[in-house]
């Protein structure tokens, strides 16, 4: 495959299939012997897939957790607002397609959680839907924070058309989700 990473492949599969795709650009590196920069090779594969992404859709950079957050959330926002807008534009290749999931299973039993799931429900209901909600599930591990938020996004895909699940347990592997 030329050498090509994964995420080089999703993100022209993607957009030969017209779905929509969200570009976020780290600028800094927490743990640089766990960048390409050394390699040479590889570091120019980095540059010229970011001059790559850079000229099909508008790239957000970002150096924190904050940022990234953020960016992630404006570069939905914005996806979503371009399928709303112009549904007769999408090509054929992306209305075959339906809707972007990148979700994890529907664990198969989940007892005890409904008090929970109706909150989250009504928490992320709240709002006049131009801004992004966003709750936060916090607790020990082991404790059923992503079965819950995983129940939760399947019981709402009929109402989605992207539905993104990024490993968040620290920052370096949240942004490696979204590279």
């Amino acid at each position: 495959m030329d050498g090509l990473s994964i995420t080089q492949l999703e993100f022209r599969r993607a957009g030969r299939s017209g779905k929509p795709r969200v570009a976020l650009v780290r600028t800094s590196i927490p743990d640089v012997s766990l960048a390409d920069v050394a390699d040479r090779q590889k570091w120019a594969q980095v540059l010229a897939f970011r001059d790559e992404v850079a000229g099909a859709v508008r790239a957000v950079e970002f150096g924190d957790l904050r940022g990234l957050i953020q960016g992630l959330s404006t570069g939905v926002q914005a996806e979503w607002e371009k399928i709303q807008a112009a549904p007769a534009k999408r090509s054929p290749a992306a209305v075959g397609a339906g809707r972007v999931l990148r979700l994890a299973p529907r664990p198969p039993f989940l007892a005890g959680r409904e008090d929970l799931l109706a909150e989250v429900d009504a928490r992320l209901a709240d709002g006049d839907g131009r801004e992004p909600r966003v709750v936060v599930l916090h607790g020990l591990p082991g404790a059923g924070k992503t079965s819950v938020a995983l129940v939760y996004a399947h019981g709402q895909l009929a109402e989605t058309s992207i539905t993104w699940q990024l490993a968040a347990q620290d920052p370096a592997v949240l942004a490696g989700g979204v590279r």
